[in-house]
């Protein structure tokens, strides 16, 4: 079966071609393909001028917008399946003819509102492996929760303020969920516009009050309180302002924060919460899947195919970006 089917790299961007029709997955650039695959809205796999048949969910596009990104409306087509990838808001992988399996960027842990994913079985694999190397194993999502509210509440009995930073969508959505119990908590901007989108959208987020309108208002002074804002504002003039100005401590969620090695943003407090599977996770979805062949990509690719080949699988890596893990814990 596995000779009927192509994938290949092409302009940079993931090409699957089966029978008469090709499929470029998540890419990057403007490439010649029947049907172009999103498969969530976060900026390194949203290609903004792509003209054709989208296939994404309806979330996926909503939010790519309020992002500056305008595509065409998904299309529905035969012998495509769209699964819930368990990543962020809207994220999906794509199973094309029950052969092609593409994960996109994959979470097996359920964390907050976002379920675990359930996954088919198919002849060829297609997988993301961001954190495909041994020594990225998470804890259990539980057990972060319950260290950081543990330190959340040492903050608040000291009257200090917490800044909580993740990426601007996924993240900071899963911060807004399972922190919002406590009082006050507000968002920077760019957090409050994606969380009032995700709220249309059916999530199930606690209306916040903005950083600035509550500055305006004088509420800062108020100690504690919490503030959601963007991982890229760790290095930022405003964390610097909150520092000094409120004594405010610094909360980072990711899992690079295992890797000291290409890690290091001045957060004070790190936790390896992630939306991406962990090393052990990946191997649980190639057994699950089964498959035939198998392809890796992103990240630990060539690593992880090794090791997939030591087991017996048939895997190979189409292209690692392993050179460029220290960009990833910056973007989203």
């Amino acid at each position: 079966m596995t000779g009927a089917v192509e994938v290949k790299i092409r302009g940079g961007s993931i090409i699957a071609k089966y029978r008469d029709k090709t499929f470029a997955l998540d890419p990057k650039a403007p490439v010649n393909s029947d049907y172009y695959f999103i498969s969530h809205a976060h900026v390194d796999h949203v290609c903004g001028r792509l003209k054709g048949n989208i296939l994404s969910s309806r979330e996926t596009i909503i939010l790519a917008k309020e992002r500056g990104y305008n595509l065409p409306d998904p299309i529905m087509l035969e012998d495509v399946e769209l699964y819930d990838s368990g990543h962020i808001i809207g994220s999906r992988s794509i199973l094309i003819d029950d052969k092609i399996f593409y994960t996109g960027d994959l979470a097996m842990r359920p964390r907050g509102f976002l379920k675990a994913p359930k996954l088919p079985k198919a002849k060829v694999l297609i997988i993301e492996t961001t954190y495909g190397h041994p020594k990225y194993l998470f804890p259990n999502p539980a057990t972060i929760i319950s260290k950081v509210n543990k330190l959340i509440s040492e903050m608040y009995e000291r009257g200090v303020p917490v800044v909580l930073c993740g990426y601007p969508l996924g993240k900071a959505q899963l911060l807004t969920y399972l922190f919002s119990t406590w009082e006050p908590i507000y968002a920077q901007e760019n957090i409050l516009k994606l969380n009032e989108t995700c709220r249309i959208l059916g999530v199930p987020l606690k209306k916040l009050k903005s950083y600035h309108e509550a500055k305006r208002e004088g509420l800062l002074e108020k100690r504690p309180w919490i503030l959601l804002a963007p991982s890229y504002s760790l290095r930022s003039n405003l964390i610097k302002v909150l520092k000094k100005k409120y004594e405010a401590v610094t909360f980072y969620f990711s899992g690079w924060v295992l890797d000291k090695k290409i890690y290091n943003n001045g957060a004070d407090y790190s936790f390896p919460l992630s939306d991406h599977c962990d090393y052990s996770d990946l191997i649980k979805v190639v057994n699950f899947v089964e498959p035939e062949k198998i392809f890796t990509v992103h990240g630990y690719a060539k690593e992880f195919s090794m090791e997939l080949r030591k087991m017996g699988y048939d895997a190979e890596a189409l292209f690692s970006s392993q050179p460029l893990l220290k960009e990833f814990y910056k973007s989203d």
